[in-house]
């Protein structure tokens, strides 16, 4: 069998990299498309079995790479299989309904399937996988006190908060946040500002971290996937300060406290990538929100969810419900994925 994995995406592409690896395993061909021309794109796909693509976030980024190849399938009968790699982009409000024209859609949750459901014809298989990156949570490299040492954190508080791929917004998001601690002298904190592999800002932030570190109080760092993973990170955090992110379903699973902080410019850009809907996490209890350019509110938020408050016992008691304690077996998600294409691939 031959899979086309296109997907643009780096968190689809992440995914699709252990996919390859599972169906190397099982004998299969695999090729990965990130960037190529139309017509090597209709080339791969032409003669492959089944397609997975991922749901980028831009329509010109990610985006182009997998309507191209969602065209060439449709134009080749070729079984088309999605991913959605975190809560509610089973849809990305720049789609045109041709992309919900596929035979198997994999999500990462109950919810998520039963939002689809009402999005996606019957004849579509929509089924829970899981995301494979979820599982350095589960099953993580490092304890909390040898990534506490690399970092150098001795009694501070560690706060981890994971960028988005565009500096304008982690600008507003990380000198929000170092503002409210800013106006925290009484503990001391190690702010870890968490790349995202898709930012090229490069030096944008060198002003902010040279200013919150005059702080007395505040030891700031700006840490690539190359040092520390967003997983690897999380594991030493006592709080985790995140916009849309996967390391806040992390934080779920790991029992961290995660506030969700979308000062103006963030609720902007969550109106492009899930619109109106609800983020998941928030709903569930697993996440407080301060949807606020006022830093006041964010360091009320910061204060409750590092003391053992009720809303603190409330949020981990919810964490432990909806996660348990229960691990998934190491590469479930992969081979979940790979036990469905076998299958649409011989309908």
């Amino acid at each position: 069998m031959k899979v086309v994995l296109a997907c643009g995406d780096p968190a689809a592409v992440n995914a699709a990299q252990k996919l390859l690896g599972e169906l190397m395993l099982r004998k299969h061909e695999g090729t990965l498309l990130m960037r190529a021309s139309e017509r090597d794109v209709g080339q791969e796909v032409q003669s492959a079995h089944v397609l997975w693509s991922g749901f980028a976030t831009d329509p010109d980024i990610g985006g182009r790479i997998e309507r191209m190849a969602i065209s060439a399938a449709h134009r080749y009968n070729v079984p088309i299989m999605r991913y959605a790699d975190t809560h509610l982009v089973y849809h990305r409000p720049h789609e045109d309904d041709s992309m919900r024209d596929i035979d198997a859609l994999a999500v990462i949750g109950p919810s998520d399937k039963k939002g689809a459901a009402r999005l996606y014809k019957e004849s579509v298989r929509i089924f829970v996988s899981g995301n494979p990156m979820h599982e350095m949570y589960y099953f993580p490299e490092k304890d909390r006190e040898t990534v506490r040492a690399e970092l150098g954190v001795g009694a501070q508080t560690l706060i981890v908060s994971p960028g988005t791929k565009f500096p304008q917004q982690n600008i507003a998001l990380w000198g929000g946040l170092g503002s409210a601690l800013i106006g925290l002298p009484d503990r001391k904190f190690y702010f870890v500002l968490s790349r995202h592999p898709g930012d090229d800002g490069d030096e944008t932030y060198d002003r902010l971290i040279e200013q919150l570190n005059s702080i007395p109080h505040i030891t700031a760092r700006l840490i690539t996937r190359n040092e520390l993973s967003g997983p690897q990170l999380l594991i030493g955090a006592d709080l985790v300060v995140s916009f849309l992110s996967e390391l806040g379903i992390g934080a779920a699973i790991r029992r961290i406290p995660n506030i969700e902080f979308w000062p103006s410019v963030l609720q902007e850009r969550k109106q492009v990538l899930i619109g109106d809907k609800a983020w998941e996490p928030i709903e569930q209890g697993l996440a407080a929100l301060v949807a606020s350019d006022d830093p006041q509110y964010l360091r009320i938020e910061i204060l409750r969810y590092l003391k053992e408050t009720n809303e603190r016992l409330m949020m981990l008691t919810r964490q432990r419900l909806i996660y348990g304690d229960a691990q998934p077996r190491p590469g479930y998600a992969v081979a979940t994925m790979a036990d469905v294409m076998e299958q649409i691939a011989h309908q």
